[in-house]
């Protein structure tokens, strides 16, 4: 669903908004970030809404992004343009039935009984004829006879379908990357780039890295708020030192830890 979002974002004290469909083609390359992975980023939801919270009010550029692996986008406004992900109900794809996705395709494209290259010709048009685009939806069995059971709306059927494609394979494992890059400017005059890098790998025979990092923490929290260690009541953000400084240092201990790198200019 992130290809329906719309984004908001602070670039050089300007707000930058982008509407709902558009959000894939507005990805910028991001393959300097970490050698050897070729990456792409595009920003993800309201960034905004984090400076009053890390109290930057003034800040001149605020972006909180996602990173993915390149062509990613492509991929997806293939899928968005063809009315794959659409979340409404859609004729023809009404729940429990079993269809080939050349059927599919064609129920979303408004023609009939179009096979192969027919289809193939059809769809390239309607993608922009995005060659990226195009060879990615043939990897992912789009323009194949494969038969898929529908569930009542496009996205969802396609998300069920990718589910059981794109699962793990023998020895396959999941990786995090998180970096923070910060821009700063001392009272002396004097600019720093302050990057926070954390790359953490699954473990093929255990836990994926997602699972980790998104569960130590809030075990590690939790653990606190039962020793008593955490006193605030209420719903209460990790925004404050006496919170996520025990955090960070028992995460380090549970082997998840980040690297920090400073440059002067």
């Amino acid at each position: 669903m992130t290809a329906l979002n719309s984004a908001t974002y602070l670039k050089d004290g300007q707000i930058v908004e982008i509407p709902p469909g558009e959000l894939m083609g507005a990805t910028e390359d991001m393959k300097d970030m970490y050698p050897g992975f070729p990456l792409e980023g595009y920003p993800n939801r309201d960034s905004t809404i984090y400076i009053e919270k890390y109290g930057l009010k003034d800040v001149k550029t605020m972006l909180r992004g996602t990173m993915r692996y390149k062509d990613f986008s492509d991929v997806c406004m293939g899928m968005l343009k063809l009315g794959c992900l659409d979340p409404n109900p859609k004729p023809g794809f009404e729940e429990g039935q079993e269809k080939t996705w050349g059927q599919l395709l064609n129920n979303l494209l408004g023609t009939t009984s179009l096979k192969d290259n027919e289809l193939g010709i059809i769809v390239y048009d309607k993608i922009g004829r995005n060659d990226v685009s195009m060879k990615g939806l043939k990897e992912l069995g789009l323009l194949s006879n494969k038969v898929v059971t529908t569930k009542g709306t496009p996205l969802d059927t396609i998300s069920g379908y990718l589910s059981k494609e794109l699962t793990y394979g023998l020895n396959e494992r999941d990786l995090v990357l998180l970096r923070h890059q910060i821009d700063i400017e001392w009272p002396n005059g004097t600019k720093e780039t302050r990057d926070i890098d954390l790359v953490s790998y699954g473990d093929p025979k255990g836990t994926s890295a997602m699972a980790k990092c998104v569960s130590v923490p809030a075990a590690i929290a939790a653990r606190m708020m039962l020793d008593g260690e955490v006193i605030a009541k209420g719903n209460v953000v990790p925004l404050k030192e006496e919170i996520y400084t025990p955090i960070l240092k028992q995460l380090a201990m549970e082997g998840i830890r980040w690297t920090t790198k400073s440059t002067f200019h």
